[in-house]
């Protein structure tokens, strides 16, 4: 129920501050209880890393478990026998970390680092998953702190779902070495220092642990750290009872097996039968831009060629055939949850005459609230006369509407009010049939939005009661809205 936070104005109740240790009775106030190592985040910098490894001081003890397990031999493996393989490497795993924190140690890492020609990583976030839920189940996990060393993690969600699966700092080492790379070749990066590009890097991972933190209304680490606040797409019931114990997955997905076999495939890319790969560049498999033969984006280069030309095309008769195209490129698609849902038809259809005639159906159609902004004013009319005949109705977005569409087929029936409070009026407010209060970022939630300086337009800065030319920020809260109460 917690409202979002606003990371940048507000903070100052916000800390990444971590420590690092065995924790004591928090009933108890003894010295022991204050023997804990601090850090300003919990993204390790080398020097930080090996620092920690050296520890050696009373009350102080770091021992690191290997997430890693042999190659198989058998070419011919089956995908069962994978997963066998690595079930047993993660049960093999947990045991070595129970065995570590008994004998003493207050910082355990896992670490992927042996990873090799012959060795393959369990994945990272199924190795700090599973030794933080044994170690809890043995009433152990307060005893120890859990530091992952990989070099997986790359991105915000990554390290935020190492966290909130129990790792207390992580070290990613390849991305490290990335960095000191691209620093040696790169002459853009002359300049600058490889200490500099991994503490940039590192700033930029905490500014993002900070902004999902907040959305969550969350202020510290310690808070988001093992707190499980996700649902799994896809995963099935013997990893979720593995690692990710208590996190919902309706759809329930893959096991030990399915995992492993994406762990040799990648393994089979990173070290490939011959040395003739050796110095070639490794494929991105268009995770972020569209690559022929790798990850499937919604937003396909058929895909928006279709909708432009359909857009372009003035031709009535032709255009149903355009659209019939682009409509077959979407329907074919199987990326989301919902192209794995199909109608039951294993009962007789109900008579028409006992269903809502359509006038009434139409009444529960309504658009999405996008602004006038982020649409043209052509376009942001035009959906409101399209509603309202239709007897629908449509949003107008948090970006306010001129006074000469109010109580009009030009109005939108669906007035917002967002924390920025652009264009809202006491007239704006008596023009709605519905008001929508937004408490965050429908695209974007707890984060807040931005329209750049450039795109204030004289007539959007009119609407909005501001400078043209002049950026305009939604705050990620409403700043006089906390409670049931004050909204």
């Amino acid at each position: 129920t917690n409202p979002p936070i606003d990371p940048l104005r507000e903070e100052m109740v916000m800390s990444l501050r971590v420590l690092l240790g065995r924790r004591a009775n928090v009933l108890e106030e003894t010295a022991e209880a204050t023997r804990l190592i601090e850090l300003k985040s919990p993204i390790l910098q080398p020097e930080q890393m090996a620092a920690l490894r050296r520890v050696d001081q009373p009350g102080f003890s770091a021992a690191t478990v290997d997430a890693v397990w042999p190659l198989p031999a058998d070419d011919e493996l089956t995908a069962e026998a994978a997963g066998a393989m690595l079930r047993a490497a993660v049960e093999k795993l947990c045991l070595e970390a129970e065995e570590a924190v008994r004998a003493g140690a207050t910082v355990l890492i896992i670490s992927d680092e042996k990873a090799s020609r012959d060795t393959l990583p369990i994945p990272s976030l199924l190795a700090v998953g599973a030794v933080h839920h044994h170690l809890i189940r043995r009433g152990m996990r307060m005893h120890t702190s859990l530091i992952v060393a990989s070099g997986e993690p790359r991105e915000v969600h990554h390290f935020a779902a190492l966290i909130g699966y129990g790792a207390n700092a992580v070290y990613p080492y390849l991305v490290h070495e990335t960095i000191d790379h691209i620093a040696d070749e790169d002459r853009k990066l002359a300049d600058f220092s490889p200490a500099t590009l991994r503490k940039n890097f590192v700033k930029a991972v905490d500014k993002g642990l900070l902004k999902i933190m907040s959305k969550m209304g969350i202020s510290t680490i310690d808070s988001y750290c093992g707190a499980q606040i996700f649902e799994a797409l896809g995963i099935g019931q013997e990893l979720l009872e593995t690692a990710f114990v208590g996190t919902p997955s309706l759809l329930g997905g893959v096991g030990f097996d399915s995992v492993a076999e994406d762990v040799l495939a990648w393994h089979q890319y990173g070290y490939p039968d011959s040395d003739a790969g050796k110095g070639v560049k490794l494929v991105t498999w268009g995770l972020y831009k569209t690559r022929r033969g790798g990850e499937l984006h919604q937003w396909s280069p058929q895909v928006v060629h279709a909708i432009t030309e359909l857009a372009r095309n003035e031709d009535e008769a032709t255009n149903r055939e355009l659209y019939r195209k682009y409509a077959g490129l979407m329907d074919a698609m199987k990326i989301a949850p919902r192209h794995l849902l199909e109608f039951r038809r294993l009962r007789p259809p109900v008579p028409v005459e006992q269903v809502e005639p359509v006038d009434r159906i139409l009444r529960r159609f309504s658009t999405a609230a996008m602004s006038l902004g982020a649409l043209s004013a052509e376009a942001h009319e035009t959906l409101a006369i399209a509603m309202n005949r239709l007897g629908g109705m449509s949003n107008s977005g948090e970006g306010g509407e001129a006074k000469d569409r109010y109580f009009t087929e030009r109005a939108s029936k669906i007035k917002q009010v967002a924390s920025g409070r652009f264009g809202v009026t006491p007239e704006y407010l008596m023009s709605a049939e519905e008001l929508q209060i937004k408490m965050a970022q429908g695209s974007k939630p707890g984060e807040g939005g931005q329209l750049p300086g450039h795109k204030v337009t004289a007539q959007i800065a009119v609407l909005r009661y501001s400078t043209p030319g002049v950026a305009l920020i939604s705050p990620p809260p409403h700043h006089d809205i906390y409670s049931i109460e004050d909204l």
